[in-house]
């Protein structure tokens, strides 16, 4: 099992939505800066929570499974933007958000969702200069393109 071994981060008040990630001190590109933990569940139980809960924290493993983010775990804490600064990526069954760039002391971590482009539509409120507007990707064009993404819902 692969461990983040440094804290970098504190979490707070965001100006996205609740509660955010934020860099305590500089981080450096490529930086594994937290693993996104969690119960894993089967896409059924995903299904229900949704239903059952406003505030929902899923990490979509594309497998049929999710990982069920505890909201006072610092993974679940880190929130959507449209010009991120994080990436995630699935290691085994392990899911870390690591930098993308180098992030300044006091910057919010953030990563793109991905939701869906077919799934329902939920606002974004990140603020970046090129926010789409909403959480979910664009509908791919017909051409096409493949490629595995990891998705995170939260709403």
């Amino acid at each position: 099992m692969i461990k983040v071994r440094t804290v970098r981060y504190r979490i707070g008040r965001s100006r996205i939505h609740g509660r955010g990630a934020f860099a305590t001190c500089r981080i450096r590109r490529g930086t594994r800066i937290v693993e996104y933990t969690g119960r894993r569940v089967r896409a059924r139980e995903a299904e229900k929570q949704g239903a059952l809960s406003d505030h929902v924290w899923l990490f979509d493993l594309e497998d049929g499974t999710f990982i069920d983010g505890d909201p006072k775990s610092p993974g679940a804490c880190v929130n959507h933007s449209c010009e991120p600064n994080c990436y995630t990526e699935i290691d085994g069954s392990q899911v870390f958000i690591i930098a993308d760039r180098t992030i300044d002391t006091g910057e919010e971590l953030t990563y793109d969702y991905q939701f869906a482009p077919d799934h329902e539509i939920h606002p974004c409120d990140c603020g970046a200069d090129r926010c789409r507007g909403t959480i979910n990707l664009p509908p791919e064009p017909r051409s096409g393109r493949s490629g595995k993404r990891a998705r995170h819902r939260k709403s």
